[in-house]
């Protein structure tokens, strides 16, 4: 009886020896890959970043956390970024090339290539490449950003791709030793802007993508050469032209007058006592428009813009602004985009 009970717990006891070691085996050659695979790829950026930034991924000595150990001319400290986040305005979300959701955007975030940035209502964001190329993102727009010439401390012609559905403003300075060009990607088109070569010097442009998928770009200073589909159209300041799938630019035109503003008088005052009073704005209507973009901002070259609607009558009223000094303008509105020049006041 007592033989035949030890047996059995003998047989277990064996059967249980083995499947532990057998557990043993499988964590160390599961540990041992692990270890192998952290030696032969290190820790960095992933594999879709290094092929956007045209490296190899043994160019990449270091990883994320020492990346900050030099500092670039341009002010980046990363040896992948192509840009800054130099301020934003309300909610702004960014997202890089490898990622899948979007984050919460910070200032001061160092941006690499295909980085996307995202701007909701009412916000912006301030992108800067250097100290003399940078754009402004609108509201409800996404830019995906790239640089397009490999070497990043070349000396050459920088080029870079933003792929836009929404609206941003750019400027750039063409200098002898600093050449630059945007390769704009809107759903109606890509087209090529850079400043005219007999030209040269600071160039200012606005790109606008309407509801209809059409686009405009706008020169507000400077003169620019803008090409799409084969062919090259020179913008000179308050000039569009307009960008149509796999065709040349539009002939440029002059932007109509801008709308006259009526109310309230430039450096007008508004007394209260606890709650801010309701301010009436009106402006003779345009007869090229149908209906009129009404944007008001604390900053007189609208960097940031507080408040941003689109009406269709010549007169708006809002009523929550603090106190401060205020700036307000209107641009007249066609079919597809801007088609007068924005006039502001001040009060």
């Amino acid at each position: 009886m007592k033989s035949g009970l030890i047996r059995p717990i003998r047989y277990l006891l064996a059967r249980g020896a083995e499947t532990a070691t057998s557990i043993a085996l499988v964590l160390l050659f599961f540990f041992s890959l692990m270890a192998l695979l952290n030696w032969v790829f290190p820790i960095g950026p992933g594999l879709s970043t290094l092929l956007a930034a045209g490296r190899s991924p043994g160019s990449f000595t270091e990883g994320r956390a020492n990346a900050g150990s030099g500092l670039r001319a341009d002010g980046m400290t990363s040896s992948s970024a192509v840009a800054v986040l130099e301020e934003m305005h309300n909610a702004v979300k960014a997202k890089p090339s490898d990622a899948i959701a979007w984050a919460n955007a910070n200032t001061g975030m160092q941006l690499e290539n295909r980085h996307a940035v995202q701007t909701f209502k009412n916000a912006s964001a301030l992108i800067s490449f250097d100290e003399s190329t940078e754009i402004n993102v609108g509201q409800n727009t996404v830019v995906v950003i790239q640089r397009k010439d490999s070497d990043l401390f070349s000396r050459g012609p920088r080029s870079y791709a933003l792929t836009v559905d929404g609206e941003l403003r750019g400027r750039m300075i063409q200098r002898e030793a600093h050449a630059v060009e945007f390769e704009v990607t809107t759903p109606a088109g890509t087209a090529v802007v850079k400043p005219d070569v007999d030209e040269p010097g600071e160039v200012a442009f606005h790109v606008s993508v309407a509801e209809d998928s059409t686009a405009q770009i706008t020169v507000d200073k400077g003169v620019a050469e803008i090409a799409a589909g084969g062919d090259t159209v020179t913008v000179r300041p308050r000039q569009f032209t307009q960008l149509s799938a796999a065709k040349a630019p539009s002939r440029p035109r002059a932007l109509a007058p801008a709308p006259e503003l009526v109310s309230p008088p430039v450096g007008a005052v508004f007394q209260y006592r606890s709650v801010p009073p309701p301010v009436d704005f009106s402006w003779e209507g345009s007869g090229s428009a149908d209906r009129y973009r009404f944007q008001i901002s604390r900053d007189e070259g609208f960097g940031t813009v507080l408040y941003d609607d689109v009406v269709a009558r010549t007169h708006h009223t809002y009523g929550t602004l603090t106190a401060g000094v205020y700036y307000w303008r209107v641009t007249g509105h066609g079919r597809a985009s801007a088609v007068t020049v924005p006039l502001k006041g001040w009060f």
